[in-house]
């Protein structure tokens, strides 16, 4: 007898909530504007995260809005966002971030979703 397989498998089954989180990532100068923004996402698409929009908050302040799969962490999101777009302004701004950032999530989850969710009858922060 063999082994069963799982029929469910993140490869076969799509989440059934978008995770969306909002980014904030922050330039040493100001980059005059979003060009790469294509590019970028082209090249998270592959580590499982979706830029959806970029806006200019202030000269030197980027804001994402960025969907990702389940199995992606926060750690990585931010890791990967900032690296790839590092890479693609290289050549003008070898140095382009400051090492601070914002990550929040955003879309219908409230605390009385989460404390639900987890169980957890106090969350604190």
């Amino acid at each position: 007898m063999s082994n069963p397989q799982p029929l469910y498998a993140r490869d076969n089954c799509r989440f059934s909530c978008p995770l969306q989180w909002g980014l904030t990532v922050f330039w040493r100068q100001a980059e005059p504007d979003d060009g790469w923004f294509q590019e970028l996402a082209a090249a998270t698409e592959p580590d499982g995260i979706r830029p959806l929009k970029h806006h200019f908050r202030e000269p030197a302040i980027s804001q994402f809005a960025i969907s990702t799969q389940p199995h992606v962490s926060l750690l990585l999101v931010v890791q990967r966002v900032k690296g790839r777009l590092q890479y693609l302004v290289r050549h003008r701004r070898p140095k382009a971030f400051q090492g601070n950032y914002a990550i929040r999530s955003v879309g219908h989850v409230t605390r009385q979703t989460g404390v639900a969710l987890l169980g957890v009858a106090r969350l604190t922060g």
